[in-house]
């Protein structure tokens, strides 16, 4: 009731991820249908990046770009490869070494931000003076075009309100967080008016099951979850569990089974699948890269065992029967071209 009245009101709300917001959203607009209204004002949610970077918008015309995550990657991954350490030689490990950086850089932001300072890491060794150097680097690049880390920003935030009127701003509700970190802390702080949504009342009943193997506990879970949902379908339940991203599919299988079909799923995954991992969209992408680079061969072989390369079933046995053709003839490479593939002298016509 607390959350529906301050939006009601016109009040601002701020979670702690996109998905909250999202399912903040969804509510408001189930209980304004139920009430039987065809339309209403939309209410104001926004997640924690989402409401830092349109308060720093609204409150900057310094020129800056903001870096998106590709390109913040992009940027570390080219200071990592200049510093010729071993780990940074290969692109992979590179870019690898590159996320590891940009979240080190996150961290620092939100728990440590006086160590943005250069002078404050003197006394950094061993691991922790390379990444101090890096840091360096980033900074100096970033200055130089003229650009911005997305992790930067509470800071840069911080001191605009610093400097303005906490009367003019809207307060806060804050949703969805289970700890505010210092850098928020003192963000907030310098907002004004904000407070955090009251704690639900702690669970009267707490049990505990064992099962025999993973693969049981997980039918028992989805078996459980479709029987509360039977009950009250307008309930919401959440299930947590280790590794979900490796142990999607199976997950997603046991409770397709038992809780609908793959039309109209009935739940949701917390994470998304990396568009790499989409069939559709990597097959899009190597077959781009194809046109004017190298395919490794296990790469052209998924790509050709997909059909994604041909425009028919006939089309896409006759690539298959081509490649066979050319092992056949221990032709194999370790990367292919486009034109060495089409330009091979095979047994058979392709």
């Amino acid at each position: 009731m607390e959350m529906d009245a301050w939006l009601r009101d016109g009040g601002l709300v701020v979670t702690a991820s996109d998905r909250a917001a999202r399912a903040l959203g969804s509510s408001f607009h189930r209980a304004r249908r139920a009430e039987g209204l065809t339309a209403w004002p939309a209410p104001k949610i926004l997640d924690w990046k989402s409401f830092v970077r349109n308060a720093w918008e609204e409150r900057t015309h310094d020129g800056r770009l903001l870096l998106n995550p590709a390109q913040e990657q992009a940027l570390w991954a080219g200071i990592a490869g200049n510093s010729r350490h071993m780990a940074t030689l290969l692109e992979g490990p590179r870019h690898r070494v590159a996320r590891l950086a940009m979240e080190a850089h996150e961290l620092l932001c939100a728990f440590a931000p006086q160590f943005l300072g250069e002078a404050a890491r003197s006394n950094w060794q061993q691991d922790a003076r390379g990444f101090s150097d890096w840091l360096t680097a980033f900074e100096d690049a970033c200055r130089a075009g003229n650009l911005l880390s997305p992790s930067r920003l509470p800071l840069e935030l911080l001191s605009l309100l610093e400097d303005s009127d906490k009367a003019k701003r809207t307060p806060l509700l804050l949703a969805g967080f289970d700890r505010i970190l210092p850098t928020q802390q003192r963000l907030l702080d310098a907002w004004g008016g904000w407070q955090e949504t009251a704690l639900g009342e702690p669970a009267t009943q707490v049990r505990f099951y064992e099962a025999e193997s993973a693969e049981a506990e997980l039918s028992a879970c989805a078996l459980w979850c479709s029987r509360q949902l039977a009950a009250d379908p307008q309930t919401r339940l959440l299930v947590i569990t280790q590794d979900a991203i490796g142990r999607r599919g199976e997950i997603e299988r046991a409770f397709l089974k038992q809780t609908g079909s793959a039309g109209t799923p009935r739940f949701e995954f917390s994470l998304g699948i990396p568009l790499r991992q989409v069939a559709l969209a990597r097959g899009a992408h190597l077959l781009l890269r194809w046109l004017d680079g190298a395919l490794t061969e296990h790469e052209l072989d998924w790509l050709l065992s997909t059909g994604q390369a041909a425009a028919s079933q006939q089309e896409a046995a006759a690539l298959e029967a081509y490649m066979r053709a050319l092992r056949q003839r221990n032709l194999e490479r370790t990367h292919w071209t486009l034109e060495a593939f089409l330009n091979q002298p095979p047994a058979s016509q392709l």
